[in-house]
């Protein structure tokens, strides 16, 4: 498995975690608001039909109270009864239409069927006129009217208790959903803690191991070679920088071998020129050669060679111009030598046998 597909699929894999984490953090919010908006709003159309139904109820109880004891406002307060029965009978059919829990229609019924029955005692009372009205009404209408009452706080104690599971049940779910979210979360931090072991183990500590081994391998160290392991791009350096290493060495053997057949032939061409002939490199060191005429000599042609023989060369325009150029240095003749393109490589310094 390659390297790049190493970390995409454990990339890939925590980002899925932390998507499936905001996934399923916005859902559960959406199910959970959802839910609470549809509970809450039926339950208070019901719990506000409820309390229209007790307003209308109280204020016909009073209206039919005013009629029994002031006669002579019968007409006005027969509208007004009428108008608050159309409001009650309004009310109880809005939350006939907004039954959400099923004990709602037993009690709805209940309300209608004593609704009427407190209607019909009532206006029999109000047309009956009694002599004495408070009695009268306790005895025949309070009852009725005690009784729809109660039925309509049912209705009211049903909803509110609907509200009350509702927001036990949204709780419930909250407590879930942060459990699944604390979940995901813990095994995204779990997951990030092993890809990051993994990359450190896998990538990054290879990574060292290459640098640390490039950096022996530029300070010369002989024989070094980078650690293949696997088979991705870190191993195909590394076999590449070993094949280049490889090669290098061979190079290498092979220029010391040439070199050192070069240096035989020149102290074979030095030799055949007499014991006194010797070859100075261009920084005046000896590279072949027998002449032996004292230490005091070799020191001076070394001092000529690193002092004007460097500034001569260094001055001259056309380097070619000085190839055979000959310098007399205390009677030994020190000769330029150079390639046939005309560039130096050296100097030929003869003894005085040789040079006469």
């Amino acid at each position: 498995m390659t390297l790049r597909l190493r970390l995409l699929l454990g990339y890939g894999y925590l980002v899925g975690l932390i998507l499936a984490t905001a996934g399923s953090a916005m859902l559960g919010f959406l199910h959970l608001s959802a839910g609470i908006d549809v509970v809450l709003g039926e339950n208070y159309r019901s719990i506000q039909a409820g309390m229209v139904m007790i307003d209308a109820l109280e204020r016909q109880d009073a209206v039919a109270l005013t009629l029994l004891l002031e006669p002579g406002g019968a007409p006005a307060g027969r509208e007004e009864l009428a108008r608050l029965d159309r409001t009650f009978r309004g009310a109880v059919g809005r939350a006939e239409a907004n039954v959400t829990e099923p004990e709602e229609r037993p009690v709805l019924a209940a309300i209608h069927r004593r609704f009427e029955e407190y209607r019909r005692r009532r206006d029999a009372m109000i047309e009956e006129r009694p002599a004495r009205p408070l009695t009268a009404y306790e005895q025949q209408v309070a009852a009725e009217f005690s009784a729809v009452k109660a039925s309509v706080f049912d209705l009211l104690d049903i909803n509110q208790r609907a509200m009350i599971r509702a927001g036990r049940t949204a709780r419930e779910d909250a407590l879930r959903n942060g459990a699944w979210l604390g979940l995901l979360v813990t095994l995204a931090l779990v997951s990030l803690v092993f890809l990051s072991r993994g990359l450190q183990r896998h990538v990054l500590a290879r990574f060292e191991r290459l640098r640390r081994g490039m950096a022996e391998v530029s300070e010369g160290v002989v024989g070094r070679r980078l650690l293949e392991e696997g088979d991705d791009e870190l191993t195909m350096i590394a076999r590449q920088v070993n094949l280049l290493l490889d090669r290098h060495q061979q190079l290498a053997a092979r220029m010391r071998w040439r070199m050192a057949q070069e240096r035989q032939l020149v102290l074979g061409l030095v030799r055949r020129l007499g014991p006194d002939v010797a070859v100075y490199g261009l920084d005046g060191e000896l590279l072949a050669g027998g002449l032996d005429a004292g230490g005091a000599t070799r020191e001076a042609v070394v001092e000529w060679i690193r002092g004007p023989g460097r500034r001569r060369l260094d001055a001259a325009e056309d380097l070619a111009e000085l190839a055979g150029e000959v310098h007399r240095l205390d009677g030994q003749p020190v000769e330029l030598l150079a390639t046939a393109d005309g560039r130096p490589v050296g100097w030929l310094v003869r003894g005085p046998a040789e040079a006469g």
